[in-house]
């Protein structure tokens, strides 16, 4: 028994107010805070709707659709921009669903009722009404697909009438305009496509103006003409095309008939289990209308095989295998959490036609089991529905007002405690103090879209640093997440705090400290750090480490200039050998909010690698330009380069616990070595070197017994199988016996070991033997082939023209130089190093040309020798090493004598070997013949 029109129209009526009674109210204060995401999309909309922006596609924030936005811009000019008319266009788009539902389901040809069932169940579902009261464009995809498909079933003609072509057009408008809602958008063409497989038919006979090939294919080209626009984007851009889909597509964690099985689930087993989304796994439907779900689904199968008409074959067959479709968004997104409410949000509005024709079938059931009632059967199967719409809403408005809205993960990290910071920067003046926001986000888009202070404050990402202002007044704001780290304390005395209002788990949303004007801490124990008259350090401290754990650090620095590029600080943790175990560019307090004067201290936890060995750690820091990478130079007192880096040394690093799971190594062997000691495996750097070059090797040890001392040799094995010690010791370099380690313990040992000078060229094997005490071989094991190079390396001296006998930090001898004027006036500098020993470092060149009063420079090179392309590390003992540099000199460079300074020092510190000359005195660098400009004559 079906319903009159009218009847049904009262009952979509009723639907719509349930409807509206659940999206409409509080849309400010449910869901209780602007979470980053919804307040990234409220700027979005802000910028169409006041900037005059008419964007394609939205690169910004890993790329967004624009349909929705545009809605939100339109409204938002009307009631003002904000969360709420962003809210509000949601709420709008998720009612017309609602009406469109139903009219899908009567342009489907389905019953009344089940298109009655279908719209009151979207009206009442949690998963529709969430989305309903957010801001996000995935709330449009479910209305223009419905609008979609309704129009291209009211386009196809039936047999005898004539093409409305203003419907065709609509269709495909509405059809092009799907992708301009949401990602998952983009495989609704393939569930549509084998829906209009039974208008594909190549045996159907029709007038050709009237063939449904005919106007699908209209369709088509009015679709694309719709969608040319964005076509034309990402050919121009496909990284737009790419990017959020390489972010969250397939992924070793979890296959992807795994994840399948888990996406499917959510219909009526286990859900989205993420609480933005959801009430942690519920359902899209209950026990009850998923059987519904299962029933329906059935039917339309049943009758999908039974029925003769085409436009009722196509419909069913749409509702029957779009659900396998368009839950691919979230099954394929195994990188992110599966199931997502919010990837699959493609199957609403078709979905909920399932459960309807379950549904519908029990009345029918019920309708023909009672013949008494069949006489009332229109009157009771109304009130069931009305009831049923009343207990569905009631139901949901618990379980998101009374419920969801209540959680207090919800609260927080909806980030409700930044709408009460807003709230506090609004109401209260703050005068000419500077205003401090700790934040999990720099420039968080909640405060830019709440807070008319915005563009006043100074940020403080992740509570990492704190600023204290040149002679101003201050407030610091720290939201709940964000709170006032303990050690900030003794730098800030605050005259007054105020507390924001309490969350639902009883603690404030923020708290914010007024300090007045006051001095900038003195206690600060380095004095030349200059950093490119930008930074002036102040500090430099570090606690004592752990592997596998952290290292303490507090760095803090003086704005003394105003950076006309983006700097950042760096955080180097070194062994002796210069290798660096852990690194950060802490992005706590951002150079493009530096101001002259301020003092910014910084206090972090620096990841210390598992398996660190407690060995002498330097802890080096500075500032580079993230554009570039160039560091800036460290300057002394007096404004000379002494280097780009500030260095901590004797930095203590303890070994941690064993870490769980046990990293695993590039090369793994899982090879028992004596009781309670495993080689885990091993890493190489090089795998052919030439001869006299190092070779390094880490080993990955496990130890889970005290231990006897044994040694580590290395070895290179000839293919007849007769070997060349390459070197042995302790493990980490002879400083750490085995008999000290701890248990359990992990450890990765570095080893740098050189292959002779003399080794002939070929083909070798690297060989580790473990030696006990009285040097028996313990225990062997392959690391893998060595090709050996032949040898390119000089060491004679070749002659040159002035020859000196300068020694270097007692390492490396300047054995004379040829400096020689090139045709095109400038010079040629050739210098010949010879090294007195195998260089402890990597040390740079400087090449000065110096000006006529000694002031530098004219001209200058900073190095390592041969264009940087020869560290001296790699030297060898008595190797000998040419180097040369062009030296142009000034176009205006008037005549005298220029001279020219040479030298070695130590890139990271500036410090400078010391020079050693027969009969002179010790400097850090000598001097060679000046280059001489003679006077022009005269014009006769």
């Amino acid at each position: 028994m079906s319903l009159t029109r009218r009847t049904s129209s009262w009952l979509l009526l009723f639907g719509l107010l349930l409807a509206a009674l659940l999206r409409l109210p509080a849309l400010t204060t449910v869901p209780p805070g602007v979470h980053y995401d919804e307040a990234a999309n409220g700027i979005l909309a802000a910028e169409i709707a006041s900037q005059g922006e008419h964007p394609i596609f939205i690169a910004s924030y890993t790329g967004k659709e624009v349909l929705f936005f545009y809605g939100a811009g339109l409204l938002a000019r009307l009631v003002g921009p904000g969360a709420f008319s962003l809210r509000l266009t949601a709420a709008f788009l998720g009612l017309l669903t609602v009406a469109a539902t139903y009219w899908l389901g009567r342009v489907l040809r389905l019953d009344r009722r089940i298109a009655l069932v279908a719209a009151l169940l979207l009206a009442t579902s949690f998963w529709h009404l969430l989305f309903s009261r957010l801001g996000f464009r995935a709330i449009s995809q479910p209305l223009l697909q419905a609008l979609a498909v309704g129009f291209i079933w009211t386009a196809l003609p039936a047999p005898g009438q004539a093409v409305r072509w203003r419907r065709v057009i609509v269709a495909g408008i509405c059809l092009g305009l799907v992708a301009y809602t949401y990602l998952a958008a983009r495989l609704f063409p393939v569930a549509l496509f084998i829906g209009l497989l039974p208008f594909l038919n190549p045996m159907m006979i029709r007038p050709w103006r009237r063939h449904p090939q005919v106007i699908l294919a209209a369709i088509g080209i009015v679709a694309l003409l719709v969608l040319a626009p964005l076509l034309s984007y990402f050919l121009a851009h496909p990284d737009a095309f790419w990017v959020r889909i390489s972010q969250v597509g397939p992924t070793d964690s979890l296959s992807l008939g795994e994840s399948y099985q888990q996406s499917l689930s959510m219909l009526f087993l286990k859900g989205d289990p993420y609480w933005r989304f959801n009430l942690p796994d519920r359902p899209v439907f209950g026990t009850i209308w998923g059987a519904f779900l299962i029933i329906g689904w059935l039917l339309a199968l049943y009758q999908l095989i039974q029925t003769k008409i085409l436009k009722e074959r196509a419909a069913l067959l749409l509702l029957v295998t779009l659900p396998f479709i368009m839950i691919l968004p979230t099954a394929l997104a195994t990188n992110e959490i599966v199931p997502s409410n919010l990837r699959a949000i493609g199957l609403l509005p078709f979905i909920v036609f399932l459960p309807a024709y379950g549904f519908v079938q029990l009345l029918d059931s019920l309708a023909a089991g009672l013949t008494r009632w069949q006489a009332q059967a229109g009157r009771w199967q109304i009130g069931l529905l009305l009831l049923l719409g009343l207990l569905m809403a009631g139901w949901t408005a618990q379980l998101y007002f009374g419920q969801w809205a209540q959680r207090v993960d919800v609260f927080y990290e909806t980030e409700a405690d930044l709408s009460e910071v807003a709230a506090f920067l609004n109401e209260r003046e703050f005068g000419d103090s500077v205003i401090y926001v700790a934040s999990p986000h720099y420039r968080h888009p909640s405060l830019a879209l709440q807070a008319r202070l915005y563009d006043q404050l100074k940020w403080l990402p992740e509570s990492q640093a704190i600023a204290i202002p040149d002679e101003r007044d201050a407030w610091y704001v720290f939201p709940h997440a964000s709170p006032q780290p303990e050690w900030t304390q003794r730098y800030l005395q605050p005259a007054e705090t105020v507390t924001g209002p309490l969350g639902p788990d009883g603690a404030p949303t923020f708290v914010a400290l007024f300090v007045p004007a006051t001095d900038a801490p003195a206690d600060f124990s380095i004095t030349d750090g200059n950093f490119g008259y930008q930074a002036n350090l102040l500090e430099l401290a570090a606690d004592r480490g752990v592997a596998g754990g952290s290292l303490p650090v507090t760095l803090a620095w003086r704005i003394i200039g105003q950076a006309g590029t983006s700097f950042l600080p760096f955080l180097h943790l070194v062994d002796e050998s210069g290798r660096r175990w852990s690194q950060l560019e802490p992005f706590a307090y951002p150079s493009e909010q530096w101001s002259l004067g301020e003092t910014v201290i910084i206090h972090l936890d620096m990841p210390v690698p598992a398996g660190a060995p407690p060995q002498p750690y330097e802890l080096r820091a500075g500032f580079f330009a993230s554009d570039s990478g160039q560091q800036l130079p460290r300057l002394d007192n007096a404004g000379r380069y002494i280097g780009t880096q500030a260095i901590l040394a004797n930095i203590n690093i303890a070994p941690g616990p064993l870490p769980n799971p046990l990293p695993i190594a590039p090369v793994p062997l899982d090879r028992e070595v004596m009781a309670g000691l495993w080689l885990t495996g091993y890493e190489r750097d090089l795998y052919q070197v030439g001869a006299g070059d190092t070779v390094g090797v880490a080993l990955w040890w496990l130890n889970r017994a005290a231990l006897p001392d044994f040694l580590i040799r290395l070895e290179l094995v000839r293919p007849d199988n007769t070997g060349i010690i390459l070197g042995s010791s302790y493990p980490v370099n002879g400083t750490y016996p085995p008999s000290t380690w701890s248990v359990p313990q992990f450890l990765i040992d570095h080893i740098k070991v050189q292959v002779p000078i003399t080794v002939e060229a070929g083909n070798y094997r690297l060989r580790l033997r473990v030696l006990d005490p009285g040097a028996n071989s313990i225990f062997l094991t392959d690391l893998g082939p060595l090709s050996v190079e032949a040898s390119e390396r000089e060491f004679t001296a070749p002659r040159v023209e002035t020859p000196l006998a300068a020694v270097l930090g007692e390492e490396i001898n300047l054995r004379g130089y040829d400096l020689d004027r090139q045709e095109d006036g400038r010079y040629l500098l050739r210098l010949v190093w010879q090294a007195e020993r195998q260089p402890a470092g990597d040390y740079t060149v400087f090449v000065h040309l110096l000006d006529r009063d000694g002031s530098c420079c004219l001209w200058q090179a900073d190095l390592m020798p041969r264009q940087g392309s020869y560290p001296t590390s790699s030297w060898l003992q008595d190797e000998v090493v040419v180097d040369e540099y062009l030296i142009e000199l000034p176009a205006d460079l008037g005549p005298g004598e220029y001279q020219l300074e040479v030298g070695l020092f130590i890139a990271d510190s500036g410090v400078r070997l010391l020079v050693q000359q027969p009969g002179l005195p010790v400097d850090d660098k000598l001097y060679l013949r000046p280059i001489v400009i003679l006077p022009t004559a005269p014009d006769q």
